[in-house]
């Protein structure tokens, strides 16, 4: 009896798989070449141990630790299988929000383009120079301004979104006009931005014909003649021209 019982713990011992080995460099060892593992098994044990390693590295551990012997390499890979998921479906919701934060948005900015236009229509280069006691270069632009709605504007203040040919953004020039406009009045003004040839996307604006620009009027605040005002919020942070965008 007793070596039957021997040989049955011996037998259970034997259908054991490396997925109920502990979590150790000794194990680690023996991952690559198990049978009992798939490629997606290892690329989920892979993750959770850099994953975990930095969470205990953010707690003060500096050892760079990748195992854990309390946790089997099957629990780490369904503990990795579990977080995969739930990171998915956090991402499909951040997303999702993003989507609706920025149709929101686009509304909002149609909105305040139905009631005032703001179009560049022309570039010039404006060089530095000393006789004139001008030390800078400037990108001098032609900007038409009109009230595209029915109530009389006292002010508008936003952004010009420069963009080359691609749709890349090359630079974002605050732009405010602050001259009454009737109803169906149109204004033209030239504004002067003072270029830094040390900082790209003012070299960029500088130097590109004004024919291999796109420019559009972000709408921050339109102020109206009786005191009232539309203010439009600032971009989301996660959008890539919040940063661009954002006005002083």
């Amino acid at each position: 009896m007793r070596r039957l019982f021997i040989a049955a713990l011996v037998a259970l011992a034997a259908c054991g798989t490396i997925k109920d080995e502990p979590l150790t460099e000794s194990t680690l060892e023996r991952v690559r070449e198990s049978t009992d593992l798939t490629e997606r098994d290892r690329g989920l044990l892979a993750d959770y141990m850099a994953r975990t390693a930095f969470a205990r590295m953010q707690k003060g551990d500096t050892t760079a630790n990748f195992f854990d012997p309390d946790v089997t390499v099957g629990e780490a890979i369904e503990a990795q299988r579990l977080y995969a998921r739930e990171d998915s479906l956090r991402r499909d919701k951040e997303k999702r929000e993003r989507e609706a934060a920025r149709q929101r948005r686009d509304a909002e900015l149609a909105r305040a383009r139905a009631l005032a236009s703001v179009t560049v229509t022309g570039k010039r280069k404006h060089p530095r120079s000393t006789e004139a006691m001008r030390f800078s270069d400037h990108a001098a632009l032609s900007v038409a301004v009109s009230n595209t709605g029915d109530r009389p504007i006292a002010g508008i203040k936003g952004r010009l979104v420069v963009r080359d040919l691609f749709d890349d953004p090359v630079i974002g020039l605050e732009f405010k006009h602050d001259d009454a406009l009737a109803p169906g009045a149109r204004a033209t003004v030239e504004r002067f931005y003072e270029i830094n040839p040390y900082i790209d996307r003012e070299a960029r604006l500088y130097a590109t014909d004004f024919e291999k620009l796109k420019v559009t009027w972000e709408p921050r605040t339109i102020l109206f003649a009786d005191g009232t005002r539309l203010d439009l919020p600032e971009p989301e942070p996660a959008d890539p021209l919040a940063d661009l965008l954002r006005l002083p």
